[in-house]
């Protein structure tokens, strides 16, 4: 089901608020946010390995293998980034912006 099927910008615009506040926004909240740090504090540096590997399990019903491995390669940058930076804020425009063009604009373009 597209986000946005006529291309004017009020869909545009809304689809792509959608998909900053309820996809990039909320899962870096959680995986990032709260999930990786947790996992960071028990486990060490194997807690970015479990975080990512809970994280593709949202991509295993894609059925596609090179989704999952970009996206857990994608989970292991923002992982370390995440930690390194003490900031989800960079990790959450870059998923925001990454997500958009995948959901929004490549479809209205292709």
């Amino acid at each position: 089901i597209p986000l946005v099927t006529d291309g004017n910008w009020q869909e545009i615009l809304a689809g792509t608020l959608v998909v900053f506040i309820f996809v990039a926004a909320l899962e870096e909240v959680v995986f990032r946010g709260i999930l990786l740090r947790t996992l960071h504090k028990l486990f060490g540096p194997y807690g970015i390995l479990i975080a990512t590997i809970v994280y593709l399990v949202l991509f295993a019903s894609s059925h596609s293998f090179g989704m999952v491995f970009i996206m857990g390669f994608v989970s292991l940058l923002y992982s370390w980034h995440a930690l390194e930076s003490r900031s989800i804020l960079a990790v959450t425009i870059s998923h925001g912006l990454m997500f958009s063009g995948m959901l929004i604009f490549w479809p209205l373009i292709f």
